[in-house]
């Protein structure tokens, strides 16, 4: 098995990821570690540090390093009662595949909550910036003007009624009778529709 697939190399996982985080709302913040490579990101909720290594042995080994230097980053920024002091992750990238033997250890870093939560992602996550992105999602605000500018679905919903058998005049009334938040099925009853 090949270490790498032909995917987004460290450099650009750094760059895609920092991109990601401060388009997301999260601010860098300035931290030196002396044997780790690690980027911190906070924002008004959390604070996140970004750790990639070239390889998953290299991640496999030296992740409870990265931990630390977050843990403290943490201890130096934030007091102990503030609710951002709960809301560290720290998001361990590799372009690197795991060895099918290693995936219980993705998942045992991945469920280890003992001082922060963690994020996995390896080559096989990491293969475009659209799977960078999808590893990322959990820290990332919803865009709800992507999900309000989207197609409308009750535009296409009687056209899908229709197409599952339903005849168009139920089909039409269903889409009517949710726009103006009345009882479809009281509307499809008086209207005698079903009968």
């Amino acid at each position: 098995m090949t270490e790498h697939i032909d995917a987004l190399d460290s450099t650009q996982i750094v760059a895609g990821a920092t991109a990601a985080l401060v388009d997301g709302g999260y601010a860098r913040v300035a931290y030196e570690t002396p044997s780790v490579p690690l980027r911190v990101f906070e924002d008004p909720f959390g604070i996140v540090a970004i750790a990639v290594f070239e390889s998953w042995h290299e991640l496999f080994s030296t992740w409870h390093e990265a931990q630390g230097y977050l843990v403290d980053v943490m201890a130096s920024r934030l007091g102990r009662r503030e609710a951002k002091a709960w809301e560290g992750y720290l998001v361990l990238l590799t372009p690197g595949l795991v060895p099918t033997i290693d995936h219980r250890a993705v998942q045992s870093i991945r469920n280890d909550t003992t001082r922060v939560r963690k994020i996995v992602g390896s080559g096989a996550d990491l293969s475009t910036l659209g799977g960078l992105a999808n590893v990322l999602l959990p820290l990332l605000p919803l865009r709800v003007d992507d999900l309000v500018s989207g197609p409308d679905v009750l535009t296409h919903l009687s056209g899908v009624l229709t197409e599952s058998g339903l005849p168009s005049e139920i089909a039409d009334l269903v889409v009517k009778s949710f726009e103006r938040n009345e009882s479809i099925i009281e509307n499809i009853h008086r209207r005698g529709a079903l009968s």
